[in-house]
């Protein structure tokens, strides 16, 4: 299986979507891993649509392979801008680049820069409960963080 040309065919198929490949391997057995993210949140059916697009452009007949499709974790950390657009105005966890973790909001992105608020506890840093409010902004290029994760709120 030619992996170029799988991705080839997935990203013309998933511009249409507004969905994008965020990581794609194939082992010498023939199993393709393909993991999907999009501009807003990806489904189960979105992941389903995906398999059997692929299923239908390549033969099994001609090349046996296993096709696993995933839409990206939310508890992972994000690899592209791209993927922070779904998450404008969220709260985010921030590691930046001395190891320090910050709680932010995503205020807006402008190319690679995230225009972020900072938040800080309420009562300050020994204060039990997990109420923020809005600390100072700052303007940081993608690049420069270690990672940066969706906080989770129920």
């Amino acid at each position: 299986m030619n992996k170029n040309e799988i991705l080839s065919t997935l990203e013309t198929y998933l511009d249409n979507k507004n969905m994008f490949v965020v990581g794609m391997s194939i082992s010498g057995d023939n199993l393709i891993k393909i993991t999907i993210d999009g501009d807003t949140r990806v489904t189960l059916d979105d992941c389903i649509d995906v398999t059997k697009h692929i299923e239908n452009q390549y033969d099994r007949d001609t090349e046996d392979y296993e096709l696993r499709v995933s839409s990206f974790g939310i508890d992972k950390p994000m690899e592209t801008v791209r993927q922070l657009n779904k998450v404008i105005g969220d709260e985010l966890l921030i590691k930046l680049p001395d190891g320090e973790e910050q709680r932010a909001r995503l205020d807006s992105i402008e190319g690679n820069l995230l225009h972020l608020t900072w938040r800080i506890k309420k009562g300050g840093v020994k204060q039990k409960a997990l109420v923020f409010k809005d600390g100072e902004k700052a303007i940081l290029p993608f690049e420069s963080l270690n990672y940066i994760k969706e906080i989770i709120c129920f």
